[in-house]
């Protein structure tokens, strides 16, 4: 019994003082740091072929970004309706073909 009590008061002795080691860490002041947004050299402005570019891009991203959202307005209208799992099943076409029939594989 007097083992367990020393092997107690030496792991809170331990636990004690890394406490304070981490207390004294934490309050030291961190050194001042120059900041890579002050040192970076300013970007020139962006070409009109650039910008071109840039708003082509754009455009086609909100084009596929709104089809993936009325993609998945109709899967979860069609989850909402569904009344066992074969109509479930049948909201996800593609992933089941990929995946095989059923629990046995394809």
């Amino acid at each position: 019994m007097q083992a367990k009590q020393i092997l107690t008061a030496a792991v809170v002795a331990v636990v004690l003082s890394a406490g304070t080691a981490m207390a004294q860490t934490a309050a030291a002041p961190a050194p001042a740091a120059s900041s890579p947004a002050a040192t970076a050299p300013a970007a020139a402005a962006p070409s009109a072929k650039d910008t071109a570019k840039f708003e082509a891009y754009k455009k086609k991203t909100i084009e596929r970004l709104e089809k993936r959202a009325d993609d998945i307005q109709k899967k979860q209208a069609c989850v909402t309706a569904a009344n066992n799992p074969q109509q479930l099943k049948a909201c996800f076409p593609k992933w089941h073909d990929r995946h095989g029939k059923g629990k046995g594989g394809k």
